[in-house]
């Protein structure tokens, strides 16, 4: 079962400092039993444990020796499996995880505590994708594409004005390449509806934006979360402080950047920028 129906606010928060991950969620209301936890690699368990079914909010920290780093050239998994039960029935979830670390130091962005250099390109947009031709499976789809991209040497890919489905980050998990992804969308004709978004109550909805975080947050590939394309003067937007501040608080570990494009020298808010239209 995925975690999403079950465990809705599972949160996996790997450290690579510490050789640890903490796993958190909140206990269903029909939980009957201590949860019972296991950290797999391969065929490997190297952590395991239970939680008490009383506990409103379940939190734990597993410590993983000697861990194995994630990164697209070496895009290694653990499975991180969940059981309980709900009366009668017994509840398994899983989900894989990575042991990375993003973050900023010196102006460069680090991909566990090294240097990363970007070699991206877009997806997303009409204008930027191509339609499945082939009729393969969504996974078959982005797998293509994951690989034909590594083949040309890139470790990156931005999706314009896009949040792709799981299909997509099950397969980047896989095969190691990063993801930016942009929750505020354009519907329709390109540039006929910019005008009609600019003009509505938010600039990305909170509700969407906590959602948004909370289907993605475990996926190792993600990197960098962004509002959405062209958003016109970011760093006089209150809204973009409001989502920064909403992010911090559901997810740390990740970069944030607020638009593509149109940005200016006032923004306090960003981890990284991009210099087309900068």
């Amino acid at each position: 079962m995925n975690y999403e129906d079950a465990l809705p606010d599972l949160y996996i928060l790997p450290d690579i400092d510490s050789n640890t991950v903490t796993v958190q969620w909140s206990r269903p209301k029909t939980a009957t039993t201590p949860f019972q936890w296991r950290i797999v690699d391969g065929s490997k368990t190297v952590a395991s444990g239970r939680v008490a079914a009383a506990v409103a909010r379940c939190s734990i920290i597993a410590a993983i020796k000697n861990c194995k780093l994630w990164s697209p050239d070496s895009p290694h998994l653990y499975m991180l499996t969940l059981t309980w039960k709900a009366g009668r029935e017994t509840i398994s979830i899983e989900q894989q995880f990575g042991m990375r670390k993003i973050s900023v130091n010196d102006g460069r962005i680090h991909l566990n505590n090294e240097p990363f250099y970007i070699r991206g390109f877009i997806r997303g947009r009409e204008a930027h994708d191509h339609p499945n031709l082939l009729g393969l499976t969504p996974t078959e789809y982005y797998e293509k594409n994951i690989r034909a991209a590594k083949a040309f040497g890139f470790n990156f890919v931005r999706f314009h004005s896009k949040v792709p489905p799981r299909a997509f980050f099950d397969a980047a998990d896989r095969l190691g390449i990063m993801a930016h992804i942009e929750v505020r969308k354009y519907f329709g004709k390109y540039q006929a509806e910019r005008d009609m978004l600019d003009h509505e109550p938010n600039l990305v909805n909170p509700a969407l934006w906590k959602k948004t975080i909370l289907e993605v947050r475990n996926y190792p590939s993600l990197m960098a979360y962004c509002l959405g394309n062209e958003i016109n003067s970011p760093g006089r937007q209150p809204e973009v402080v409001e989502r920064k501040k909403q992010l911090d608080k559901l997810d740390r570990s990740r970069l944030f950047i607020d638009t593509c494009a149109r940005g200016e020298y006032d923004r306090s808010n960003v981890d990284y920028d991009v210099q087309h239209m900068g």
